[in-house]
């Protein structure tokens, strides 16, 4: 092995060592990614809870608006 070959095999090795820190930080950055998403995937569900029982609740009140006296 000669000196050109050497040089270009540390070239390589150093490359190799910022593409695997690289593919660290993606791989970090994309779990953070899910685990939000995750989380937000639970605060849909109650979102749409709350609107479903705000839309009865509604339905039932404009039943009985009719009933109540209006103030003059």
């Amino acid at each position: 092995m000669n000196m050109e070959e050497r040089d270009r095999l540390k070239a390589l090795e150093i490359n190799v060592e910022h593409l695997k820190k690289t593919v660290d930080e993606t791989s970090r950055t994309v779990t953070e990614l899910r685990d939000l998403l995750l989380q937000a995937k639970g605060a849909r569900w109650m979102i749409g809870i709350l609107i479903a029982i705000g839309g009865m609740l509604a339905g039932v009140a404009s039943r009985y608006i009719p009933f109540l006296p209006l103030p003059r």
